[in-house]
């Protein structure tokens, strides 16, 4: 399809207004037009990077800011959306955000 599976983190407290990040590793990336989608909403630049074939450099890891104002608090997604006619391969997502302190 075109668009990956919808995974789903959970804030527990207020989002702390400062950007967060996603690290993830891809392969066989082979167009710089792929979005990275947080609550439905694309992520500012170039999302998924070029990887190209090669078996020397076959996965990798890349980083990628969120805005703060992404965030929400309670259920959060990230998606990634096909856009060119490469089939990528995602290997593994990790979202990173700071959130306030209830105390």
């Amino acid at each position: 399809g075109q668009f990956s599976s919808t995974k789903v983190f959970e804030i527990n407290q207020e989002p702390f207004n400062s950007a967060g990040f996603v690290q993830y590793q891809v392969s066989r990336v082979d167009s710089l037009s792929h979005e990275i989608l947080i609550n439905g909403q694309p992520l500012p630049g170039v999302d998924v990077h070029h990887t190209g074939h090669d078996t020397d450099n076959l996965v990798q890891t890349h980083t990628d800011v969120i805005p703060a104002s992404f965030f929400k608090k309670g259920q959060n997604t990230i998606q990634f959306q096909r856009k060119g006619g490469d089939n990528f391969l995602i290997h593994h997502v990790i979202v990173h955000w700071r959130e306030l302190d209830p105390s």
